[in-house]
């Protein structure tokens, strides 16, 4: 039996439209095939879109009872098929939620428009946006949030300036709330709240505190300066903004009377205003979402987006104050110093799933993946306390800093990116995870996407360059990046990056420059300082002034408790004591690792180096316990596992299945690492065809190391590589590119500790051929 619809038109969700009058499914305007009953089944669940549709009533929609049907086969069959079509996951749904029992309920925003008008090319096309944006805040996402929580009673009135809307071009400028009360609690507190309200909108753009900062720099403003009306005022005609939305929190009795105005910047008129009252000081948050909500439409947000868009305060963060508190003053900091306040934060409220969230990112970002996994996973359980726009981020953010399944999580941004077409989150996370595959064209592209969205935030900045880099447009990244501090936007990695780019310009000049800076960054920064500087010494052989380096910076990073990023820099030692000759040093630089930290990273790295240094059984076991853990990891699967499994076969002298592993290998170009593992899969292949005498080979895969230094950087595999050609060569029975590569090696490796293993080997052989 057909459904029947009541939207005659069509219906957008996502990258999907459906036209319900020709019966079609398209995403991005290319129709999509599905099948009837799953089209069916579509079409019921989008009538009702964030309600549950029970079994049995799709039973009676679907088959009618005079035919017999396997009802619960056929209808897992055709929720399964409906699935694949729109990409989504029964584990962590986008579109379709399961009520295991009951029936399904689709949960994301559904738009209707009016019938398509079809082009010459037969593509449909929509005659209204579907969305508008606004900025993106950072790692920012949307989500679906079904309910509404109201605490105080108020009175909301308007005052008596007309409606007057702005346009999707318009951008605002939040002042600080004035505090009345006397009570610290609404400090800073009330604006950040008032920011989370104003984030939900698809239609509102709001100028972004990394901005307003850089503004009140350029007016020389002290740091930490009250936003007041007149300051916001300066901020707004600097930036080309178009209002100032300033609040007032004042006490009554025993109640609290908030007031919003939204004014001109040009003249500070008032545009529009709000004011309403809570019962008590727990109402506050409640009263905040309603006053938001009005001021959003009489700036001129559309109905439709604002039932959408519109999650209560106390649901799309917390309804805690002194939680929302804490996390405001974590806003306000840099990264590192940041954390206790964001701890504090899910201390009073743990379901506080925007703080978890910020959590995983943070943690991320200094390199300690099982605290960014840990708290990922707790932002995806509670993802009902978010809003519409955070609730992408926190799927997004579990794909990855969790599953680690790439391709769950791009298939999020698209998603995004429609929803928020002007916020520049989802090209920039989609950028980042494309140089970890090692799509760099791709990551170019969408890294300059972000930065026209988001031209103030340094992220975008320093994706675009290593994107750059890896595809060895040195002079372009090197440009990027000193534009890009010129024009006073500074982060750790921009320096970074032009260290690198000395490097492979020889520019020793600026690489102490640019180390000097690096070191004077806090914490991590100068932690990732001191581990980019050992990487240059065993690039060049030096190993005891490579493990002094990195000790250093093992030291900052534990003392910060970085205990998994401090792990990691012990393991990359270890992996170069194995590679220069050293597998005892390895192996007790490997065990002692894994005392400081058991995270997946660094269990990943000391197998890597336990394979690399003879003790296959215990690389073996680490592999096999990662195996099973994280079956769809793709930087596990496609990279680090073939690498390991590979070096071990190579122990136990089985080259030829050392390259069957690495046929696994799918993203070997990929995983840029600042610790200096890159192209591990391409050296260890370059070996294993040494093993089985196969020269022509073992020298393509050496040469990627030259033809890829931009991926390679201060690796001391580079080095290796040439040493690795030397042999191939030598297989081949070239001697004058045999002689040519061992002088090559020899010359970088001139100052380099004349004990080293490699090096006593290499002089050895190279003296054979004199």
């Amino acid at each position: 039996m057909p459904s029947s619809s009541r939207h005659q038109g069509g219906l957008c969700f996502g990258v999907f439209e459906v036209d319900v009058r020709v019966r079609e499914l398209r995403r991005n305007g290319s129709r999509v095939k599905l099948q009837h009953q799953p089209f069916e089944l579509l079409l019921i669940l989008l009538d009702r879109p964030g309600n549950v549709v029970t079994r049995e009533e799709l039973r009676m929609r679907l088959w009618p009872a005079d035919v017999y049907v396997d009802f619960d086969r056929s209808l897992n069959k055709a929720i399964v098929k409906l699935r694949e079509v729109l990409g989504d996951s029964s584990g962590c749904p986008v579109y379709v939620e399961t009520l295991p029992r009951v029936g399904y309920r689709f949960i994301f925003p559904v738009t209707s428009v009016q019938s398509p008008v079809t082009g010459g090319n037969g593509d449909s096309i929509r005659t209204e946006p579907f969305d508008k944006a606004r900025r993106f805040p950072w790692r920012a996402a949307s989500a679906v949030t079904l309910a509404a929580l109201a605490t105080a009673t108020s009175t909301s009135w308007f005052f008596s300036e007309r409606p007057h809307p702005l346009t999707a071009k318009d951008t605002i400028v939040l002042a600080d709330f004035t505090n009345r009360t006397g009570d610290p609690v609404f400090d800073g507190t009330l604006r950040q709240g008032l920011s989370v309200q104003l984030e939900q909108s698809p239609f509102l753009s709001i100028i972004s505190d990394e901005q307003v900062r850089e503004t009140l720099e350029l007016m020389s403003q002290k740091p930490g300066v009250e936003l007041t009306p007149a300051v916001a005022r300066e901020v707004c005609q600097r930036t080309s903004s178009t209002v100032v939305l300033d609040g007032t929190i004042a006490q009554i009795g025993s109640r609290y009377q908030l007031t919003l105005r939204a004014s001109n910047c040009v003249d500070g008129k008032s545009i529009a205003s709000d004011a309403v009252l809570a019962n008590d000081k727990n109402g506050v948050l409640d009263a905040l979402s309603r006053a938001s909500s009005d001021i959003r439409k009489k700036l001129g947000e559309s109905r439709d987006t604002m039932q959408k868009y519109d999650a209560p305060l106390q649901q799309a963060t917390t309804p805690s104050l002194d939680a929302l508190r804490a996390f405001s003053l974590s806003v306000a900091r840099p990264m590192d110093s940041g954390l206790p306040f964001l701890e504090r934060a899910v201390e009073l409220d743990p379901h506080f799933a925007v703080a978890y969230v910020q959590l995983s990112d943070v943690y991320d970002a200094a390199g300690e993946s099982e605290l960014a996994s840990e708290y990922a996973q707790k932002a995806f359980d509670n993802r009902a306390q978010a809003s519409e726009r955070e609730r992408l981020n926190i799927v997004e953010a579990y794909y990855y800093a969790t599953l680690g399944d790439t391709d769950r999580e791009l298939s999020v941004y698209p998603v995004w990116e429609q929803m928020f077409p002007r916020e520049a989150g989802p090209w920039v996370d989609s950028s980042a995870t494309h140089i970890l595959l090692g799509d760099y064209e791709r990551a170019l592209r969408e890294a300059q996407q972000a930065i026209r969205l988001a031209p103030n935030s340094y992220v975008p900045y320093g994706n675009a360059g290593a994107a750059l880099l890896c595809l060895n447009r040195r002079e372009e990244a090197e440009q990027l990046a000193r534009r890009t501090l010129g024009r006073g936007i500074d982060a750790p990695a921009l320096h970074l990056l032009l260290y690198q780019i000395a490097f492979l310009e020889n520019n020793e000049k600026e690489m102490r420059a640019q180390l000097a800076l690096l070191l004077g960054t806090p914490d991590s920064g100068a932690a990732l300082a001191l581990f980019a500087q050992s990487g240059t010494e065993a690039y060049f052989g030096r190993l005891r002034s490579s493990l002094e380096y990195s000790s250093r910076g093992v030291a900052i990073a534990r003392r910060v408790q970085f205990n998994e990023l401090a792990a990691q820099g012990r393991i990359i030692d270890a992996l170069r004591e194995a590679e220069f000759g050293d597998p005892g040093g390895a192996r007790q630089a490997a065990t002692t690792a894994l005392t400081v930290s058991s995270g997946r990273s660094a269990k990943l790295l000391t197998a890597l180096a336990l394979a690399r240094s003879g003790d296959v059984a215990r690389a073996q076991a680490l592999a096999d316990e990662l195996d099973r853990r994280f079956p769809s990891n793709t930087p596990m699967q496609r990279y680090w596992l073939p690498a390991i499994r590979a070096s071990i076969e190579l122990d136990r002298q089985n080259p030829a299945r050392a390259l069957l592993v690495l046929r696994d290998a799918s993203d070997e170009f990929g995983h840029v690492n600042s610790l200096g593992a890159n192209l591990y899969p391409v050296y260890i292949r370059g070996q294993a065809y040494l093993g089985t005498h196969q020269g022509k080979e073992a020298a393509a895969e050496f040469q990627k190391f030259l033809d890829h230094n931009g991926i390679v950087l201060n690796s001391p595999l580079g080095a290796l590589a040439r040493l690795g050609l030397a042999r191939a060569y030598s297989l081949q029975g070239d001697k004058m590119r045999t002689l040519k590569a061992y002088q090559d090696f020899l010359t970088i490796w001139k100052d380099a500790d004349s004990e080293l293993p490699v090096l006593i080997a290499a002089k050895a052989e190279y003296a054979k051929l004199q």
